[in-house]
């Protein structure tokens, strides 16, 4: 039978599940297993340790200025050898491994202790009877679950893993659960958690060499790609996430580096000695402090300015940074500049770093240098993510911008469901690209909002932003334009309001769509605190992060599904989805996976709908995936009930086929629904090579990855 993505790839996958808050206001941690240090520990705000180093009134001394302690409790390997029941190898407990058929218990080779099978309910009860109680009866917060990658060496295992990890969240919901590494299992136990730690992060000990080491190449991409799903994972559910990095405790620069990339991910950092028998107190910063990116253009060499309109006399001084890229100067692979009058290019070059990944250059004008200019600045890094940016600007010649736009509130419907909000007046800045034109908005399903925009050019590498004042309270929010807004959307990204001035807190990533001159963003209702009938206060900006921007009116919008704001329907021109088929009822075992009434539709001739419906509840351990042959060839893609497909989507994520048999590559994150029974999933046809009049043919199936699994029939979609 086929495994799941989540067992056979190193991908972790989002599912639904209750959302964990995390372990709320920790700036700093540390990992110490020796005893004493009490005076210390207790200045950080979690401390992760041994609790067998200390008595409980010990641990109420930690915990006197407010620190969490979370103790360790290793549950894939058994640091001493148990008879137990036993039935395993060498007569001791059936828990044990003995692959290498020696009829002893497998060992660790670095570290000595014994793997135990997670699955066995021995092991489990001994967990949960003999190990855990103890240690909660001294007092500790939580507990730091560790060895969990003995079930990627015995991956049967990794199903009983996931259980224990459930079960542990059930027995002591009062603590916390903080989890070390185990990737392959993360989207199923990511709701039971409220930490992830990633150990060896960014640095790591080589025990062949006996040294610490960066991670290079090949494995420096894996922990980038892990990290980047984390982060995924942490925007769903909310658990805090850990790094821990080995270094010798002088080797400062390594740290820093650590230290620099972890703060890039938002990751709580340390670093330590492999023996972790230490308390380091870092006064490191990161080399890096820019949050966000962006870049601009001065005549002033610190930047207090934002300039477009330079005299022959004056110097241009250009900057960019961004902190959604690898910015470590070793891992860059690009960092340039290109000045050009009119076409023609004046200077081109490398940019400066300086100490917070901030890159500069500058340039003196001369007699001829009158006319029109732009600036562009790129940085790359060694995984291809780039961050782009293009300036225009005039020396010697009046080019004078001004922001601002007029506009009123509409009340009809736009196209496609659309509500038209209002419009701005066309050439009120320079750059077409930036001058907003009409503005508009609707409500799909009562539980998303789609916010569109139109510029008199092409939507391009600027800043396009909608301000949601969602309490509709001036008073409270970031001020702009006379609201408060407590959200803010700008280019695919969520933020919420921190409090203060420009102060936001990055939610997730969002749907955005491009279409020429047209930028469209789709966010759901919970996650910007509104819901069916309820009504927000919305202002459009368009601006080039140099100075030259457009505000659009500020419109009020109630989010109303049934009056004109809905969705445009499907491919069969009508706002409710088309039953593809039904699937008998009780043909499985697990109503959680016993699928019932299968459905498609078409939204804006640039959106795939699908949704499943089920006999029972949706589980969050489970898997629930379309497979899509988009080609309709069946000799092409993964073979699956007569069909090849060439892509699929698994709980959240959109894989593309990457040739032979079970082998997949991560696209992105589509929107996907829980209510009830339904699970629905939005994805843009773009990304499934797609287009309206486009067919595909289709297959759902329900899975728990241990066997049991309910299939559709193979149906055809027309879009």
């Amino acid at each position: 039978m086929r495994k799941s993505i989540a067992v056979l790839l190193f991908a972790v996958v989002l599912a639904a599940g209750a959302a964990s808050a995390g372990i709320p206001n920790v700036d700093d941690y540390v990992v110490y297993y020796g005893a004493g240090q009490i005076n210390n520990l207790k200045t950080f705000d979690v401390a992760i340790i041994e609790s067998n180093q200390y008595t409980s009134a010990n641990i109420t001394q930690i915990e006197s200025n407010g620190t969490r302690t979370i103790c360790y409790v290793s549950i894939g390997e058994d640091p001493v050898l148990h008879v137990g029941d036993g039935q395993g190898p060498g007569g001791y407990a059936s828990w044990y491994f003995d692959a290498n058929g020696d009829n002893q218990p497998d060992q660790n080779p670095n570290f000595g202790a014994y793997y135990a099978n997670a699955s066995n309910q021995g092991w489990q009860d001994w967990i949960l009877n003999n190990i855990t109680p103890p240690i909660a009866n001294k007092g500790c917060d939580g507990f730091f679950l560790d060895t969990l990658e003995t079930a990627d060496i015995y991956t049967g295992t990794r199903s009983g893993m996931i259980d224990l990890i459930s079960d542990l969240d059930s027995a002591y919901s009062s603590l916390y659960l903080v989890t070390n590494r185990g990737f392959t299992m993360a989207n199923s136990f990511a709701p039971y958690i409220d930490g992830f730690m990633f150990e060896s992060f960014t640095s790591h000990y080589n025990w062949v060499n006996n040294n610490y080491i960066f991670w290079q190449g090949a494995d420096f991409q894996w922990t980038t790609d892990r990290a980047n799903e984390l982060v995924g994972l942490r925007n769903t559910y909310g658990f805090t996430v850990f790094a821990l990095d080995y270094s010798f405790p002088t080797n400062t620069t390594m740290i820093r580096e650590d230290y620099n990339r972890a703060f890039m991910f938002d990751f709580k950092y340390y670093a330590s000695t492999v023996a972790l028998d230490q308390v380091f107190m870092h006064t490191v910063a990161p080399r890096c402090v820019v949050k966000g990116e962006g870049a601009q253009i001065s005549k002033n060499s610190n930047f207090s300015t934002n300039d477009t309109s330079f005299s022959t006399s004056d110097r241009i001084y250009m900057r960019i940074w961004s902190n959604q890229i690898d910015t470590k100067g070793a891992q860059l692979t690009a960092k340039t500049y290109v000045l050009k009058k009119g076409t023609q290019t004046i200077k081109s070059g490398t940019l400066t770093t300086t100490n917070n990944c901030t890159y500069t250059t500058d340039y003196k004008f001369i007699s001829s240098s009158t006319g029109n200019w732009t600036a562009n600045m790129t940085l790359k890094d060694m995984n291809n993510d780039k961050h782009n940016a293009t300036i225009p600007f005039c020396v010697g010649i009046n080019c004078s911008v001004s922001g601002g736009g007029g506009g009123g509130n509409g009340t009809g419907n736009g196209t496609n469901g659309y509500t038209l909000l209002g419009t701005d007046a066309a050439g009120d800045v320079a750059i077409a690209d930036i001058d907003l034109l009409n503005l508009s908005a609707k409500t799909v399903n009562s539980s998303l909002a789609y916010y569109k925009m139109k510029v008199a050019g092409t939507i391009g590498s600027y800043f396009y932003q909608v301000y949601l004042d969602s309490d509709e309270n001036a008073g409270t929010g970031y001020s702009v334009s006379g609201i408060g807004a407590d959200y803010f959307i700008e280019n695919g990204n969520l933020y919420q309001h921190g409090g203060g001035g420009w102060n936001w807190t990055f939610v997730k990533a969002i749907t955005s769509n491009t279409a020429g001159s047209e930028r469209e963003y789709i966010a759901q209702l919970s996650d910007i605190g509104e819901s069916e009938g309820s009504g927000t206060k919305v202002l459009f900006v368009a601006g080039n992060g140099a100075g030259t921007e457009d505000y659009s009116s500020v419109f009020n919008y109630t989010y109303n599904s049934s009056s004109g704001n809905g969705s445009s329907g499907g491919g069969n021109g009508s706002s409710s989805y088309t039953l593809l088929g039904t699937d008998p009822s009780g043909d499985v075992s697990l109503s959680a996976l016993d699928m019932l009434n299968l459905y498609a539709k078409t939204v804006n001739s640039s959106l795939a709908y699908y949704k499943m419906n089920i006999a029972g509840a949706y589980s969050g351990s489970y898997f629930y995936e379309i497979f899509l042959d988009t080609d309709q060839n069946s000799g092409t893609g993964y073979s699956i009930s007569g069909i090849g497909a060439d892509y699929f989507i698994e709980n959240s994520n959109l894989y593309q086929h990457a040739g032979g048999g079970w082998n997949w590559n991560w696209v992105k994150a589509v929107t996907m629904n829980t209510n009830g029974t339904d699970r629905e999933w939005g994805v843009a046809l773009s990304d499934i090579g797609e287009s309206i009049g486009s067919n595909s043919t289709l297959v759902f199936v329900a899975s728990n990855g241990a066997g049991t699994e309910d299939y559709s029939s193979v149906f055809s979609f027309r879009y």
